[in-house]
């Protein structure tokens, strides 16, 4: 059998999007290329360092195994972002690395911990809100009572980057006043 398919991205493109998103957005709006799932099927190891040439420094994937598929193909340091899955022996990879990840649930924020004390260096993490995907993330009452005084406990080993939540289906105006209730309840 003989593939069906050719995925192919025009350069010029490319470079014409960040370039206008970038004028639209303003110089010190950074740019996440989402590259999960194997850069939606192009290809992390083509896709990156094309990003790279046109002035993205900042990349968002799913797990550890496409952050380090990131981090290989990278010339310089950049910030790289998972946003799902990370198995416990390999957040101390992740940290060491410098890699930015999620934190929803309190499990892998003790991890972290451990892992970033056993360093001695900090872990930059995401706190991820629940507001009502459903799926993932901290509860309003968790993030409170439990993460909140963790954090503050472990300042030294802790580097809040972000926080963030999962709008469920926000790319359908079907779904506005549902994403409408998250974000009230995010802020």
């Amino acid at each position: 059998m003989t593939d069906s398919s050719i995925i192919s991205i025009d350069e010029s493109s490319l470079e014409n999007n960040v370039a206008f998103l970038k004028k639209k957005m303003g110089e010190k709006v950074i740019i996440s290329a989402v590259v999960k799932a194997n850069a939606y099927g192009h290809g992390i190891e083509y896709t990156v360092p094309l990003f790279e040439k046109h002035g993205i420094t900042h990349y968002s994937v799913f797990s550890y195994s496409e952050a380090i598929r990131v981090y290989n193909c990278l010339s310089n340091p950049q910030t790289i972002v998972i946003m799902g899955w990370i198995a416990d022996q390999n957040i101390h990879d992740v940290i060491e690395k410098e890699i930015e990840f999620f934190i929803f649930n309190l499990e892998r924020l003790e991890i972290a911990i451990n892992c970033a004390k056993q360093l001695n260096r900090k872990a930059n993490i995401h706190i991820e809100a629940e507001t009502g995907m459903n799926r993932s993330g901290l509860g309003k009452e968790e993030l409170k009572k439990q993460l909140i005084p963790l954090i503050k406990a472990n300042q030294d080993y802790l580097n809040v980057v972000g926080l963030c939540t999962h709008l469920a289906g926000a790319e359908s105006i079907s779904n506005h006043s549902r994403i409408r209730k998250q974000l009230k309840k995010y802020d």
